[in-house]
């Protein structure tokens, strides 16, 4: 299964590309395109929060995503 989601390797502090709020050491998200959406590309989008990561995946992926 292709991951849109993937965490970082330690936490940091740094602005969020969503929603534009700085963090500081928290956890963030590489954020890529959704798999069922690869016409639009395959390079990374941003850096987002977990807040953020959370409204992205939704609640019933969130689990997957956390638990890698």
């Amino acid at each position: 299964m292709a991951k849109w989601l993937l965490p970082r390797d330690k936490k940091e502090t740094r602005a969020c590309d969503s929603c534009g709020k700085y963090k500081r050491y928290s956890q963030f998200y590489d954020w890529h395109h959704h798999p069922g959406l690869s016409f639009l590309g395959e390079g990374r989008i941003g850096v987002i929060c977990m807040p953020c990561a959370k409204r992205e995946a939704g609640s019933k992926q969130w689990g997957r995503i956390k638990n890698g």
